[in-house]
Parts: structure tokens; C-alpha cells; sequence
């Protein structure tokens, strides 16, 4: 968890994770990294959590955001283009086809104010606290 004396949390982050219980003394270990798709940047912003997902190449209306059961489920799918994908990739670094990555909200965030919005690849949720 950032504080004063250590400004970047760098939490391993799960493909479901509890946003609001990082832990402070997390080391990172390529053991404990999960493949986890989309990669994303969690803050706290005044009364707010932010939280930043890369998503390029998805555009607003194949990404669907939805609050179930005291969690925000992000999730994305796109036709592939078979005329412009190969079909064999070398390396894979970034999600192509779909995705569904989710947050506990673990009961510390409003649920109808749930903000939302992309721009250049980069989905934005704005998640107030109550």
C-alpha cells in the first residue's frame, strides 16, 4: 500500500483482487505475479479509487462494466479479424480477443456512483467511497 514513506504499491495484483487490502510488505516475485490481463494502476484519489486498465484496441462499446455482489466486473470482447490477425502469435503481450478482470469492493465503495470512461486505450473508473 503507497503512504508518505513508500509512494508505490507494488502489489502483484490477482485477476480478482481485493482492491482496498493490499498488502504493505508484498515483494514481488515472478513466482507470485499471476498472469494477469488487462494490467492496471489502483489509487486513491481524495474521497475516490481510481483505477486505470490498459485495454487498447477495444473501443468503448465492446467493454462492459457491471457491479454484482459487492464487485465491479470488468469485461471485454471483440470478433477477431481474420483478415488482419496472424495466425500464430510469437509473443503475446497485450489481450486481443476478450478479457474479464473483477474488484472486491469488500463493502467500501459507493455502488451507483461508479464513474466511467476511455480514452486512447485506457479504460477510467472513478469508485467513490460512501
Amino acid at each position: 500500500m503507497a503512504d508518505s514513506q513508500n509512494p508505490i504499491d507494488a502489489t502483484p495484483a490477482m485477476p480478482e483482487s481485493t482492491i482496498f487490502h493490499l498488502s504493505p510488505k508484498a515483494v514481488y516475485s515472478p513466482d507470485l505475479v499471476p498472469v494477469s490481463f488487462p494490467t492496471v494502476n489502483i489509487r486513491l484519489n481524495g474521497g475516490y479509487f481510481d483505477i486505470e486498465m490498459a485495454v487498447p484496441g477495444f473501443t468503448r462499446d465492446e467493454v462492459d462494466v457491471v457491479v454484482e455482489h459487492d464487485r465491479v466486473v470488468v469485461s471485454g470482447r471483440k470478433e477477431p479479424d481474420a483478415a488482419t490477425r496472424p495466425e500464430i502469435y510469437r509473443r503475446l503481450g497485450h489481450i486481443v480477443d476478450s478479457f474479464e478482470r473483477s474488484f472486491e469492493l469488500d463493502g467500501l465503495a459507493d455502488e451507483d456512483g461508479i464513474m466511467m470512461r476511455m480514452v486512447q486505450g485506457i479504460l477510467y473508473l472513478r469508485i467513490p467511497q460512501p
